[in-house]
């Protein structure tokens, strides 16, 4: 006869089974401390998958105040040779047996090698790295400096939006940009020029596809699951890199003097990429009001209040002035005021230092008629690419630290630290951001057991001392693993050995595993553990 049983729980926390036949004896272990782990994994991966989506497409937040007096030098050129280096890799891949692709899959292909799969890019990692680009903080000392003085830096413990690194500060045609920006530029531009494509295809003009598309980027920012809502930052500087993002994409194949053009059955380049034609002062986020949720704008206006002395600064006056010349009015700031003007948004001049210290505001057009700046490369593009791919080909390999604390079943608390042999250039010392890849031996213990794996990764993150990983902002891990279990393990049997694989990834610090392992050595019935963990490191 069939015995229907269930496990039952007295008011001081036993659980026993319950039978038919009014047997009973106490139930696994593991039925309590599963329904708990499982909700706490579940609960991680929301956290996780929210943390994606906050970041999914945009980038990190930057400040420009703290680079003001700092000398940078502008890195156009070089940043022209990257963008053209990568363009001319896309057409040495495109295959010479077959009919030309057309330039419209030319540009899927090359926004392809532009863009990571969320959050940061190629060219973002790069120029914050590369000793060919000059930027601030440059230094592991700037960046402590930075760390502890930017107007972001007063923030809470759970003010997700901060998590992320703050993107370093370059000069790009004699605008001072966040690298942040350039992400914007490759990926919501991108996003952009797919959606003014398509309308213009179903018979919109291209006026007015580009005033829809740029509408619907504002909107977006406002209202959905980025910029405003989750960081409580609006910033019309990222929308205005978005909006040059698509002029750059239609730039390669349309207009007057496109970039591309088909000779004798083969795309070639007609005309290197000029990042001047796109970056205006509107990308500066200390010179273009951006817009503040109240909570955010609170913890910034002390730090703001200590750049008032600076609007008497001569810097800051020829800074300005240059500026002022090249700006103007903007689709984008067309559409931010008709939003202010509808009560839907506030007054983004109300956020500037202008405004914080008490003198007369600017406009939001800088009052001038914009003069476009085209500048034409004063040295030899061929030799910049090839330092940039000598850079590249002069890689050491380095042995870096991994380190991992955290709560993984079956091991319970534990922590782990890895080994990863990975390459880097010379003279990269990883203190802001650098792109860390390659195989990895992991050794982990816990109150429940032991584990070794051995695996391969890639992340973003910061280096100390060349060595040590101490910030993984973005990553994942494809590993084999041996597990050992010992005298107290969590949901699974004492004394047991298991192999297997498993996967992590990490994101903004936070590491969540999962991975499935066979029983090889052991008397129990048993055969797979499935295995989780919830951690900060990789």
């Amino acid at each position: 006869m069939n015995v229907t049983r269930r496990c039952s729980y007295s008011a001081t926390g036993t659980e026993t089974w319950r039978g038919a036949a009014g047997g009973a004896r106490r139930c696994p272990r593991r039925s309590i401390r599963s329904s708990v782990g499982q909700r706490l994994l579940a609960r991680s991966l929301a956290v996780l998958l929210a943390l994606a989506a906050t970041w999914s497409v945009s980038a990190t937040e930057t400040d420009q105040y703290s680079s003001w007096g700092k000398p940078i030098k502008d890195s156009t050129e070089v940043l022209n040779a990257w963008f053209t280096r990568e363009l001319q890799r896309t057409l040495a891949g495109l295959p010479s047996d077959r009919p030309p692709a057309t330039c419209w899959d030319v540009t899927v292909r090359f926004q392809r090698r532009l863009r990571f799969l969320f959050i940061f890019h190629p060219v973002e990692v790069w120029s914050s790295s590369s000793p060919l680009v000059g930027r601030y903080p440059g230094t592991p000392q700037d960046e402590h400096e930075s760390h502890r003085s930017n107007i972001y830096s007063r923030h809470g413990l759970l003010d997700v939006g901060m998590w992320m690194p703050l993107g370093d500060t370059i000069e790009v045609a004699g605008v001072r940009i966040g690298t942040d920006k350039l992400a914007h530029f490759v990926s919501l531009g991108w996003k952009y020029y797919r959606g003014y494509r398509r309308l213009v295809r179903h018979g919109m003009s291209p006026e007015k596809a580009e005033l829809t598309v740029i509408r619907k980027g504002v909107v977006g920012e406002r209202y959905l699951l980025l910029g405003y809502r989750t960081s409580g930052i609006l910033s019309i500087s990222d929308l205005e890199a978005d909006n040059q993002g698509m002029r750059f994409y239609r730039d390669l194949c349309s207009g007057p003097n496109p970039v591309l053009e088909l000779s004798e059955g083969r795309w070639r380049i007609r005309r290197p990429i000029d990042l001047a034609r796109y970056v205006t002062p509107e990308w500066d986020e200390s010179y273009e009001p951006q817009i503040f949720r109240k909570g955010r704008w609170s913890s910034m206006l002390p730090m703001l209040r200590g750049y008032c002395h600076w609007l008497d600064s001569p810097w800051l006056e020829e800074q300005r002035k240059r500026y002022s010349a090249r700006d103007g009015l903007t689709l984008n700031e067309s559409v931010v005021l008709e939003m202010v003007e509808q009560g839907k948004l506030p007054d983004p001049t109300g956020f500037t230092l202008e405004a914080v210290c008490g003198q007369p505001v600017r406009p939001l057009d800088g009052g001038a008629a914009r003069v476009p700046v085209m500048a034409t490369p004063t040295v030899d593009l061929p030799a910049l690419e090839q330092e940039i791919a000598d850079e590249q080909a002069g890689k050491k390999a380095r042995l870096v630290i991994l380190p991992l604390l955290g709560w993984t079943r079956p091991n319970g608390p534990s922590g782990s630290l890895a080994l990863m042999l990975t390459h880097l250039e010379p003279d990269a010392d990883c203190a802001t951001l650098c792109e860390i890849s390659g195989p990895y031996a992991q050794l982990g213990a816990g109150t429940g057991g032991g584990r070794l794996s051995l695996g391969y990764g890639q992340l973003l993150g910061e280096l100390r001392r060349d060595r040590l990983l101490t910030h993984a902002y973005l990553g994942y891990g494809l590993k084999a693993t041996l597990l050992r279990t010992w005298s107290n393990p969590v949901g699974a049997p004492p004394s047991t050995t298991y192999l297997g694989a498993a996967a992590e990834v990490s994101i903004a610090r936070v590491n969540i595993e999962l991975g499935a392992l066979r029983r090889v050595q052991g008397r129990r019935d048993d055969r797979w553990l499935f295995t989780w963990g919830l951690g900060f490191g990789f």
